[in-house]
């Protein structure tokens, strides 16, 4: 679901429209992914590590990452929400396996 949220809904494209893509293939059906390295990320994305880090902060300004804990390991992916606040909550986070 979060896959065709993003190839219908992303605005613009670049690095940070790859890089939703490669998040929204690993987060659940509410927009929820664990990534505890970047390596798959950046090979899927085809990014650099800096063009990475461009990509993510692009992402937190269009409101379409949102970082859930305070290692920036748990994120939401999705278009921003205005009329309901962030839920904390989140049990059904997917974990990514990244490999390096």
């Amino acid at each position: 679901m979060c896959t065709g949220l993003v190839w219908d809904n992303y605005p613009g494209g670049g690095g940070d429209y790859k890089l939703a893509l490669a998040l929204a293939d690993g987060a659940d059906d509410g927009g929820y992914v664990y990534v505890d390295t970047t390596l798959r990320l950046l090979q899927q994305a085809r990014l650099t590590e800096a063009g990475f880090h461009r990509a993510i902060a692009q992402m937190k300004a269009k409101g379409w990452l949102t970082v859930i804990d305070a290692n920036e390991c748990l994120f939401r992916l999705g278009p921003p929400r205005e009329t309901s606040p962030l839920r904390r909550d989140t049990p059904s986070a997917t974990k990514l396996s990244l490999v390096r």
